[in-house]
């Protein structure tokens, strides 16, 4: 028996998953009505139910109930628009058809509406379905860059809300799971035990999950309503991390000091790793280097401000064994003219060798520090590291 729809309240937000459950509930129904009005359980061909209700991708296993499909004496055909299914999978019968959805051409992401054709030796039903491109696997990688903290000097008993934009760098939608941590010296459950996680609006995201589609970006906030009992002058850390599949990404450890006012970063540079100049060593935002060898790390960088810039090169969190070096053709200053600017912005590739000695940490953090010259604010990227 089908479950009953579930009321809502005034006020109460209406979510893409409820409004979908609405939907295929409904499609079932009129599919059972069509049914009935066709001549219910008599000797017709007929269309009851889909299994799963939809939408689909191609490559997705569909089941069609329903009757009179004449498996048994070999007359039973299915079509999606023009492209007909070849295979039935075993299992299917004069009631049931099974079978893996064919590629059928023109279909988009957004979901196109295709034609669902049964026929047997003598008539033919027609449903409509939703159906999108086959899902890839998930590839690409997940940024999180730090934005600010409100208010900019953290005072005990007092809120402290940290601010991060993640942009999304893969090939398909994807949930992410957050993890947000503070990392301090002494009585660091009383920081962590507390902290929520909302979006940019102020909403908690209870789950703690977003999802994005790609290129999408999203400001996430990580917020401690009471900040600890300790003395000024004591230094926290906090970590925003969002994982999906086998992609990480992490905003690395930014460290924050009670009762200091905290500089902004710089916004008007921004740093895209290159997982083809990094010859497949970058997957997400983790690069992989064999215990006693070395891989490349590639970025471009862009600016949209002139002067010079330092760029600065660590391995966090006391990982041990690790290095990061200069890349052939790469230096830590770099000058950016007013000439270079004619089109609002310049790139520079960047290029670093990380080398992991045979008993290094077996997971690290490497960090990328850029500065411009007379300016308070830096901009900072924050990569994992794994050794093989």
């Amino acid at each position: 028996m089908t479950s009953p729809l579930l009321r809502v309240n005034p006020g109460d937000i209406i979510s893409a998953t409820a409004w979908n459950g609405i939907v295929d509930t409904l499609n079932e129904a009129l599919l059972r009505i069509q049914a009935l009005e066709s001549g219910g359980p008599g000797t017709g061909l007929a269309i009851t139910q889909l299994v799963p209700a939809g939408p689909y991708r191609i490559g997705d296993t569909l089941q069609i109930l329903g009757q009179n499909f004449q498996f048994s004496a070999g007359a039973a055909r299915v079509f999606l628009n023009a492209t007909q299914v070849l295979n039935l999978l075993p299992g299917s019968s004069d009631t049931q058809l099974r079978f893996v959805i064919p590629n059928v051409s023109g279909v988009l992401e957004a979901g196109t509406v295709v034609d669902l054709v049964v026929f047997n030796q003598s008539q033919s039903v027609t449903r409509q379905v939703v159906l999108r491109p086959q899902q890839n696997p998930l590839q690409g990688n997940i940024s999180i860059e730090w934005l600010s903290v409100t208010p900019a000097t953290v005072v005990p008993g007092q809120p402290a809300s940290f601010f991060y934009r993640i942009t999304s760098g893969t090939n398909n939608l994807a949930t992410w799971a957050l993890t947000a941590m503070v990392d301090t010296a002494g009585n660091a459950a009383a920081w962590n035990s507390q902290l929520r996680v909302l979006d940019g609006l102020g909403n908690e995201l209870s789950t703690r999950q977003i999802t994005l589609s790609p290129g999408q970006q999203a400001t996430v906030q990580i917020q401690i309503p009471n900040v600890p009992a300790v003395a000024n002058g004591t230094t926290f850390g906090v970590t925003l991390s969002a994982d999906a599949s086998t992609i990480t990404g992490t905003s690395g450890i930014r460290q924050f000091v009670v009762g200091t006012p905290t500089p902004p970063p710089d916004q008007s540079i921004s740093l895209l790793a290159d997982p083809l100049a990094s010859q497949g060593a970058l997957s997400g935002n983790t690069l992989t280097v064999p215990g006693g060898q070395n891989r490349r790390l590639a970025f471009t960088a862009t600016f949209t401000v002139a002067g010079i810039y330092t760029i600065t090169r660590s391995v966090l969190g006391g990982a041990t064994g690790w290095a990061i070096n200069l890349d052939d053709g790469t230096i830590d200053t770099i000058q950016i003219n007013p000439g270079d600017l004619t089109t609002g912005s310049t790139a520079r590739p960047l290029s670093y060798r990380v080398a992991a000695t045979a008993t290094a940490t077996a997971n690290a953090q490497i960090q990328i520090r850029i500065q411009r010259q007379g300016n308070t604010a830096v901009y900072s990227a924050v990569y994992n590291t794994v050794r093989a």
